[in-house]
């Protein structure tokens, strides 16, 4: 957001205030939540959502003591406490991808400390990039190659994590268990926040291509209604049928920030949904005119989301954001027909008049490994900095 807005103002007295701050959130992470990964012979620095407490939530205090009443152990139930909490932290509460067994999801069976999650460190990936960005703008050379240093090697630490190639084309990026010490290799939405926050190969086609393949073959771009969060239905929110907007906005806008003109059309073609999808239940649902935090999106009259601790919450910040976002980038493409009881899909389809085709072969091979930051590690900070420069300004 502080990124986004710098660009929209090129305000340098905000910036130097916000800084600090930035920083003192990435202290938190480094110190707080950090994790030894171990793979192979390497061990590898990452992060986790991981609260210290390990007591019922106050918010669902009732909820969480009649979830544990079948333990005996009160080391059982402290850590079923500590694992629900830091569930609540990441956001994604609840989901499959957390429970021991994610294809017969429990909630008692939760285990989110054991879970390295693919999108924080994504998250992480990306603002040590933007940190860099921010200080060249203050022409704090020193900070910007710190973060740009701190950025590149965590680049490729994260590719080791979690990136699995299934075959000659297809591919993911997967949430990593420390007790199974394999990867949770189920389609979530999280596979394409990478794309999202840019935390791979600048120049590697073929990696984002196999990405998408896998997308593809998980079915999840033939919902009418949107991408779901995973293909998983465990009566959680943040599991099938509900799209949430976040996850389908960071997908839209990774697909699109791609130098693929298949997967840039695909955007297009998934954005259409999203917003044709979300203006029929904003005309049609009962009461008229409300957004919703998240909506089902595997039927072809789509509805306001469901499951959760919670009745699914009008209004909604996060919602209103994605549309106007999306109107903004594609609104002068999108048309609304007259009859919007048809299935999105379809008019999404008909708007673009043709679905994109299947992408090329890319065939195997070694993943490409370099970019014009990578050719030389042993580059000075002055060279750095400048390529920095010309490369960064046009990232996200």
């Amino acid at each position: 957001m502080v990124y986004e807005y710098f660009e929209a103002t090129h305000d340098y007295d905000f910036i130097k205030k916000a800084l600090p701050i930035l920083e003192k959130e990435m202290e938190f992470w480094t110190n707080e939540r950090d994790i030894e990964v171990p793979i192979g012979d390497k061990t590898y620095r990452m992060f986790q959502y991981r609260v210290g407490c390990n007591v019922p939530r106050p918010e669902s205090f009732c909820e969480d003591v009649r979830l544990v009443k079948q333990k005996t152990k009160v080391e059982d139930k402290r850590q079923i406490w500590r694992d629900l909490s830091s569930a609540a932290e990441s956001g994604w509460d609840f989901s499959s991808r957390w429970m021991k067994n994610p294809e017969k999801p429990k909630l008692v069976d939760i285990e989110t400390t054991n879970i390295v999650p693919v999108d924080l460190n994504a998250y992480i990936c990306g603002n040590y990039e933007i940190l860099s960005h921010l200080y060249l703008q203050l022409e704090n050379n020193s900070k910007a190659f710190e973060y740009h240093t701190k950025h590149y090697e965590f680049r490729e630490n994260f590719q080791k994590v979690f990136f699995v190639q299934h075959d000659r084309e297809t591919a993911g990026w997967y949430d990593y268990n420390l007790r199974k010490k394999d990867h949770n290799k189920n389609f979530y939405a999280t596979i394409a926040i990478p794309l999202f926050t840019r935390c791979y190969h600048s120049i590697d086609l073929q990696q984002s291509e196999r990405i998408f393949r896998t997308m593809e073959t998980a079915g999840v771009f033939k919902e009418p209604g949107g991408i779901p969060t995973s293909m998983i239905n465990s009566h959680q929110q943040w599991d099938y049928p509900n799209g949430w907007p976040p996850l389908n906005h960071m997908i839209i806008e990774g697909l699109r920030r791609s130098d693929n003109k298949l997967m840039q059309k695909k955007a297009f073609w998934l954005a259409t949904k999203w917003v044709l999808s979300n203006y029929r239940v904003y005309r049609n649902d009962s009461p008229k005119g409300k957004m919703w935090e998240k909506y089902e999106v595997n039927k072809f009259k789509p509805n306001k989301g469901v499951g959760g601790e919670y009745q699914v919450q009008a209004g909604f910040g996060w919602t209103n954001g994605v549309i106007l976002d999306l109107l903004t980038t594609f609104g002068d493409r999108i048309e609304f027909k007259n009859d919007l009881e048809m299935n999105p899909n379809a008019v999404a389809k008909e708007v673009i008049s043709n679905e994109p085709p299947n992408l090329p072969d890319v065939g195997g091979g070694n993943l490409q490994q370099n970019n014009t930051l990578q050719q030389n590690q042993t580059i000075d900070t002055r060279e750095s900095i400048e390529l920095l420069d010309k490369e960064s300004h046009k990232k996200f």
